[in-house]
């Protein structure tokens, strides 16, 4: 199973797609849609959301496909796209801004939290699927 995650109006919403191609999206642990074999229908996972003002959204999920595999998802709201979530298998973070994309490796986190120089806004370590800031240290440099 391949993952990626977000945090859109402070509810968890995540991506999962299975070994058959089949793709889920669950809003704070409960699946709110379903694709069989996703990867060859490739129609966008619609849902709605209230923001904390109490507005309703569209929300739109849109996998962007590498053969019959999704490779990155798109995530719309009210027809822009907010963001760009890359799956990855379980326990392997990408360390890149859930909310823009921006490489977060080299970050200092505190409080278990990392804030993106890109754009500002805070991911915990938990978010990112990191145990530690440890994790977010760049790899040691190779000997020629």
């Amino acid at each position: 199973m391949r993952t990626a995650s977000a945090i859109l109006f402070h509810r968890l919403i995540e991506v999962r797609e299975n070994t058959w191609g089949a793709q889920f999206v669950l809003v704070d642990g409960r699946e709110v849609s379903r694709r069989y074999l996703g990867g060859w229908t490739a129609r966008a996972h619609v849902f709605s959301l209230t923001d904390e003002k109490g507005c309703d959204h569209k929300v739109e999920v849109q996998g962007t496909h590498t053969g019959l595999r999704m490779t990155r998802a798109l995530l719309r709201v009210d027809g822009r796209v907010r963001q760009i979530l890359e799956l990855a298998p379980p326990g392997v973070s990408t360390r890149k801004c859930p909310h823009c994309g921006y490489s977060l490796i080299g970050q200092r986190a505190r409080n278990d939290q990392v804030q993106c120089p890109e754009c500002g806004r805070h991911t915990t370590l938990a978010q990112l699927g990191l145990d530690s800031a440890d994790d977010l240290a760049p790899p040691p440099a190779q000997d020629m």
